[in-house]
């Protein structure tokens, strides 16, 4: 009902839009004026009503959808994209990510795991834009080997993509998994490095701590790095954070007790600025 409504709202408001614009200069100036008027400004008109039309077929087209997504019909919704899926052999980035996000809800990895395999094979130019949904269960599964054989390959091809921070991240967690320490350290060090997101960094040194007995390395570079880092952000801005970036990388919405623990074991170093 809601759709139904803003669609009926948003014809009524440009529908009013376009008559006062078009026929105010009648009351003023009679139909001698109006007639000069339309002549000088048809094609503002023609312009204008090709927009709404645009509009109107887009919502018209994509009205199934949206109403599944008012009523939150996840399994309809899923139906209704798998039977595109099939008829068309492929979805747009934005219909996977609502395809994909639907499965997730509704539990139902092995259908993104699908999706994975046809992008990688159909459309792997598309995959910087849904890695990390696509990856995800693989990641929560703690699939080593799938994690590996697919963000391998996008780290190599787009190594400064916006998330390949978070890529090189669920890297290094495969390989402490596959204790394939060496890989795992070399690979978090890029990720400190280059971090710009303080959740990232954590994430990353909490990783990177499982390694201190193994590595005599890891505490020097480790320890100063992680009192810096508790230094930066009071609790309420670490909250901010996380919560902004839940809204960007969907891997954050599973990571909260990771989080949760990471913050509880960086509050136990002492303060950069007193050490």
């Amino acid at each position: 009902m809601r759709f139904k409504f803003l669609f009926i709202l948003f014809n009524a408001v440009l529908g009013l839009s376009f008559l006062l614009l078009f026929f105010m200069p009648l009351p003023l100036l009679g139909f001698k004026v109006l007639g000069q008027f339309w002549a000088q400004n048809w094609f503002v008109a023609a312009l204008f009503l090709a927009v709404m039309a645009g509009i109107d077929i887009y919502f018209v087209t994509h009205g199934k959808l949206f109403q599944l997504l008012e009523r939150e019909d996840w399994d309809g919704l899923i139906g209704f994209l798998k039977a595109k899926l099939q008829r068309r052999g492929m979805l747009s980035v934005h219909q996977a990510k609502l395809y994909a996000n639907a499965c997730l809800i509704r539990q139902k990895p092995q259908e993104i795991e699908s999706l994975r395999r046809l992008f990688a094979t159909k459309n792997p130019k598309a995959l910087p834009s849904l890695a990390l949904l696509l990856a995800l269960p693989a990641i929560l599964g703690g699939k080593s080997q799938e994690i590996l054989e697919f963000l391998t390959p996008l780290v190599q091809t787009h190594p400064k993509a916006r998330d390949a921070g978070w890529w090189r991240w669920c890297l290094a967690f495969a390989l402490l998994l596959e204790k394939d320490w060496i890989k795992a350290k070399e690979t978090l060090y890029i990720v400190i490095e280059d971090a710009r997101e303080p959740v990232l960094q954590l994430l990353a040194l909490y990783l990177l701590n499982n390694l201190r007995q193994r590595d005599d390395e890891v505490p020097r570079v480790l320890d100063p790095l992680a009192s810096h880092l508790k230094d930066r952000l009071t609790e309420a801005e670490w909250h901010r954070t996380v919560e902004h970036l839940k809204e960007r990388v969907v891997l954050v919405l599973f990571l909260n007790k990771m989080i949760q623990d990471a913050r509880a074991w960086l509050a136990e170093f002492p303060s950069g600025e007193t050490k």
